[in-house]
């Protein structure tokens, strides 16, 4: 609630957000629709969506502005910073689990659009920990009123290594659909199960990593 109401006071960086993690996976969404196709590339679109989920968790940092400097004199481990803002960036990815959801249920059958949300969250949860463990690792050691640039350093690299890394898996799932349609569906859909998973693995992971405070 607390970043909800700091990104309402800040219309500028509010719109960055929806912008990144809203409208530009939307517009991926909408660019891979081919008609008979369209429901069987839910899952793999499910998992591309869901590292999107994760690649934004470094604006929620920045929105603390001056605040930020207040979190170090107070008890916050960069672990506990980590797990809220990724739960963040959860409540934002919503509006496009919900249109990945609608797609597969009009496009599709119900078990379709179920499946589509199933690798949303698993994959959303573990990019969004993920991503916001790499955030928080990387915020400045002494007090200062956190930027994207003092996030730039180690964060934006493992941003973009991470964004490519889950558009390879895109690929990867979506060929057999483009391949044989119907047949490959079942191969796309274990693909991209598995791959949420593995990205749930990861971001539970991060959370047994040894906590420090700010």
């Amino acid at each position: 609630m607390k970043d909800l109401k700091l990104l309402a006071r800040n219309p500028r960086m509010l719109a960055y957000v929806v912008y990144y993690m809203n409208v530009v996976p939307l517009m991926i969404i909408f660019s891979f629709m081919r008609g008979s196709k369209t429901a069987l590339m839910i899952p793999s679109l499910s998992l591309f969506m869901a590292g999107f989920a994760g690649a934004g968790a470094g604006y929620f940092y920045v929105a603390e502005g001056e605040g930020s400097l207040l979190l170090y004199v107070l008890p916050v481990t960069r672990g506990w910073l980590a797990r809220r803002k990724a739960a963040t960036c959860l409540v934002f990815s919503l509006p496009t689990m919900a249109i990945i959801a609608t797609l597969g249920y009009v496009f599709g059958e119900p078990s379709i659009a179920v499946t589509g949300i199933i690798i949303f969250l698993l994959g959303a949860i573990g990019s969004s920990l993920a991503f916001s463990f790499l955030a928080a690792r990387g915020l400045p050691r002494s007090p200062a009123v956190w930027t994207y640039e003092t996030l730039r350093e180690g964060y934006a690299g493992a941003q973009i290594i991470g964004l490519l890394f889950v558009i390879g898996l895109f690929l990867v799932s979506a060929f057999p659909v483009f391949v044989s349609e119907s047949q490959g569906f079942h191969s796309s859909l274990l693909m991209a199960l598995s791959a949420s998973i593995a990205f749930f693995l990861v971001g539970l992971a991060t959370i047994k990593v040894k906590d420090e405070p700010l």
